[in-house]
Order: structure tokens, then sequence, then C-alpha cells
């Protein structure tokens, strides 16, 4: 069961890990091309593309946790008697 929990953590924040690697990336080419250095031309790009994976992925996100919580109180339930 703890090896399904820390999976189940990994596939959460994947999407938002995933939107906010790519922004950093094209943000530190865009940064370097143009040489400028201001931390909030870098932070509001991952900011808003973090959000925008978590709306877009949470669907997937809340069919995965209701998926896990369902198995888990069924294994519960099964110890219990």
């Amino acid at each position: 069961m703890l090896l399904e929990a820390l999976q189940l953590v990994l596939w959460l924040a994947a999407p938002a890990l995933g939107a906010c690697l790519l922004v950093s990336m094209l943000m530190s080419a865009l940064s370097a091309a143009t040489q400028a250095n201001d931390p909030s031309l870098s932070f509001v790009p991952k900011w808003l593309a973090v959000l925008l994976a978590l709306f877009l992925s949470r669907d997937f996100l809340a069919h995965e946790v209701l998926g896990f919580s369902s198995r888990m109180l069924q294994d519960m339930a099964r110890l219990g008697n």
C-alpha cells in the first residue's frame, strides 16, 4: 500500500512538474537570448503553466485519488473483519 501511495504522489505531481520544467527551459532560453535577467519574467509564466497543467489534468488527478481511496478503504474493511 505504501508503494502504491508513493506512485500516486509521483503521478499527481507529474503534470505540474512537467509544465514547470518545460516553461523553465523555454524561459531560460529566452532570457539567454535577450539577456533579460528579471526574476518575474520567469516566475509568472511558470506559475501560470502549473495552474494550467493542474486545471487540464484535474479529471485524471481526481480519478486517481478516488481510485486509490476506494482501494484503501476496501483493504481497511477487509482487514477489520
